[in-house]
């Protein structure tokens, strides 16, 4: 949040300076109620109405440009933390897994939208009530001294109960992010095998399951809301006591002729502009502490940590990837594995030996604790799903580049054999596997890649498409590592070594 602070500070000034201009007019109605109730005779009576008409107009125009600006300031700082998240997405060196691309989309998509509403909304509002609060007691002091003392003094409670009850709010905006967490965490892993739980008749075991996540999380809101209530409860005793006390001392400076009615009157309400701030900075405070616990658990702060540490190589550098000591649970043996700019390589091996492991390690999807890895930035990757994104087939190709090289768009989809028009409209779910493959291919040699990791074209390809695109593979001069289940002594004669997982 500093960060943002820090990237806003002009825009905070002047909205600080906005919010004091604002502040003082709402403190000058006690002003306008003093001459309202001094008035004495029908030329000063409409002297006072169209004055006091001026005063609302030019109060509400204050009030709009507060409030647009403070708004509009809100948004822009909203969408810094969605830069965020999305800078730290994109320039990330590793590949996320399936579950931190859905956490990421969380992030996005649910949680900063809750941040905006609490920690960053409730921020801005905050720095209203200090500048109305500090300019009420002000104007305060110096209308009457005496009576100031008092009201400051019956002041203390309601500015220590927000602090007193701190610690506790915190933790209970904590738990009830933690239960809010979990009940996503635990939606998303149910729902992702939905076909398993269904087509085993375990839905009520599995609703369960839901609706006791469901109550843990309405359990944690309601103790969060008790303490909130208590405090609230406190605040609202606390700014009674504060208003008719006012009156009460009021009522006896009148006694004692050291004060008049219509002071008292503009008195109490400079009172009423202190004792809003304090009455509302409770719920306030609350709510920027929840925001910020939102803020600190995005993805993006904790990511980084997770991550294997992945060397890239430059270029021209001869090793296209290495992998050193990949130790995981599943695997009888770690894994040690060179792959050189310059050869090529077969990568076979029974169902769960390892195969794809090598490529996620070597792209971060998966993480291997005491791993060494070394990525060569010059390297492609054709996955065994190729995603389509929604546009055009070139789009699919160069990956929204802006700049398009047309000869290399032209070789690829030659290469490639694409049959679908350039400008086409498509999507992942409008394309066959074989389209699919295709246009994964064409990525990858639009690219211009000098090494290709390919993992088993045949897992979504007919047999007649899966060997023509590896004919053209291997009869190419390209240099790849390439899984696969089906294998001849051919493609073994077109490698330069075998990896036998």
């Amino acid at each position: 949040m500093s960060d943002i602070i820090k990237k806003y500070k002009l825009s905070l000034i002047i909205y600080i300076s906005i919010s004091a201009i604002l502040s003082t007019s709402m403190v000058a109605n006690s002003s306008v109620l003093q001459k309202i109730t001094s008035v004495k005779s029908v030329n000063d009576y409409k002297k006072i109405v169209f004055g006091t008409i001026v005063f609302l107009v030019l109060q509400s125009i204050l009030y709009f440009w507060h409030q647009f600006y403070g708004d509009r300031l809100g948004k822009k700082m909203t969408a810094t933390i969605r830069e965020e998240v999305v800078i730290d997405i994109c320039s990330r060196k590793n590949v996320m897994s399936n579950q931190e691309s859905e956490e990421q989309t969380t992030d996005l998509l649910s949680r900063i939208p809750i941040i905006e509403n609490t920690l960053i909304n409730n921020f801005l509002w905050g720095i209203y009530l200090i500048c109305q609060f500090f300019i009420a007691l002000g104007t305060a002091f110096y209308l009457n001294f005496f009576l100031s003392v008092g009201v400051l003094i019956l002041t203390i409670p309601q500015i220590l109960t927000p602090f007193i009850f701190k610690s506790k709010i915190n933790k209970k905006k904590e738990q009830v992010s933690r239960q809010l967490g979990e009940f996503t965490s635990n939606t998303q892993d149910y729902m992702r095998g939905e076909k398993i739980w269904k087509s085993m008749n375990r839905s009520n075991a599995f609703r369960y399951k839901m609706i006791k996540s469901i109550n843990k999380l309405v359990a944690s809101e309601i103790t969060d809301i008790r303490l909130q209530n208590i405090v609230g409860t406190l605040n609202k005793f606390f700014a009674d006591l504060l208003y008719f006390s006012c009156w009460l001392l009021g009522a006896y400076f009148i006694i004692q002729n050291s004060l008049t009615l219509p002071k008292l009157i503009g008195f109490a309400q400079i009172v009423s502009s202190i004792s809003f701030p304090l009455n509302s900075a409770t719920n306030t405070i609350t709510e920027v502490i929840g925001g910020k616990n939102f803020y600190d658990n995005l993805t993006i702060k904790k990511t980084n940590q997770f991550y294997n540490k992945v060397k890239l190589l430059l270029p021209n550098n001869p090793i296209a990837a290495q992998i050193k000591n990949g130790n995981l649970d599943f695997l009888e043996k770690p894994i040690n594995v060179t792959f050189d700019m310059k050869k090529r390589y077969l990568i076979i091996g029974e169902t769960g030996t390892g195969k794809t492991t090598i490529f996620n390690l070597i792209f971060g999807i998966i993480q291997s604790k005491n791993a060494e890895i070394k990525r060569n930035s010059s390297i492609g990757y054709i996955p065994q799903e190729n995603y389509i994104f929604t546009g055009t087939v070139a789009d699919n190709i160069i990956l929204f580049e802006k700049k398009v090289d047309k000869d290399a768009l032209a070789s690829a989809i030659e290469f490639s054999g694409i049959k679908l028009p350039e400008h086409a409209t498509i999507s992942n779910f409008s394309l066959s596997g074989g389209e699919k493959a295709r246009i994964g291919l064409a990525r990858a040699i639009y690219q211009g890649n000098k090494f290709l990791l390919i993992d088993e074209l045949s897992a979504s390809l007919d047999r007649y498409t899966q060997k023509e695109l590896e004919t053209k593979i291997f009869e190419s001069d390209l240099n790849f590592a390439y899984i696969s289940h089906h294998y001849d002594e051919k493609m073994r004669q077109q490698v330069d070594a075998i990896i036998e997982m």
